[in-house]
């Protein structure tokens, strides 16, 4: 059974954090998230759902990630492309720069075909 988990981007705080506590208070609910200043709101997130997917190098694979892989399947030999981990119709996939999604996440993961490169919060450039 997959671990259901998520980590978040507080926008004010511009940092990613994976250690959140909430809470439900009169005016909303409150989030106690560790190293965060300025971000308490569940509004001041962007949330992320672990993948349940490891990469190559054992790290945990999030929405919103950015990763680089290897891949022949059904004909196809894709090598080093790069694309955003997204939920897609059920499923997690990778999208790359011009809109191209790949085949589910899950069919192309393998210990050696997938490598976690940033993510679109720091570093937005590698899919740009």
């Amino acid at each position: 059974m997959r671990e259901i988990k998520f980590r978040a981007w507080a926008k004010k705080d511009k940092i990613m954090v994976e250690d959140i506590e909430l809470g439900k208070f009169d005016d909303g609910y409150v989030l106690d998230a560790v190293d965060c200043k300025n971000d308490t709101y569940i509004d001041d997130f962007e949330w992320m759902q672990y993948t349940g997917l490891k990469d190559k190098k054992g790290k945990e694979i999030y929405e919103g990630d950015i990763c680089k892989f290897n891949c022949d399947w059904d004909g196809r030999d894709w090598k080093g492309v790069v694309g955003q981990v997204m939920f897609y119709e059920s499923r997690f996939e990778l999208t790359d720069k011009n809109g191209d999604s790949y085949v589910g996440l899950g069919r192309i993961y393998g210990p050696f075909n997938i490598e976690i490169i940033g993510n679109i919060y720091e570093n937005p450039e590698l899919v740009k």
